[in-house]
């Protein structure tokens, strides 16, 4: 079972969706493009839509978070993903997680 099938208590998706936006404003187009299509990729390896994979994400801690990540990784790798989509997928989580 992926960490993300444990819902944590109260996940704040609105909270997310204002971070999202916040985090991709006054971004050029392309920047804006390549966040969005890394955070659509992980919801769609949670199962989940954007703002509620993001507000799950941040609001299962470190622990359950790395976790999380860690199986994102592992899916990117097998689905033959190049690095730097890897890398660049991974830090844009690194991103939220900072604030």
């Amino acid at each position: 079972m992926r960490v993300s099938d444990k819902d944590p208590e109260g996940p704040d998706v609105a909270s997310a969706q204002d971070l999202i936006s916040f985090f991709l404003a006054n971004r050029c187009e392309k920047t804006v493009q390549a966040y969005t299509l890394d955070i659509a990729d992980f919801a769609r390896f949670q199962g989940r839509e954007p703002a509620t994979a993001v507000a799950q994400f941040l609001a299962g801690g470190p622990g359950p978070g790395d976790l999380a990540v860690l199986q994102f990784a592992v899916d990117l790798r097998r689905r033959g993903r190049a690095q730097a989509t890897v890398n660049r997928r991974l830090g844009t989580l690194r991103a939220y997680r900072l604030g």
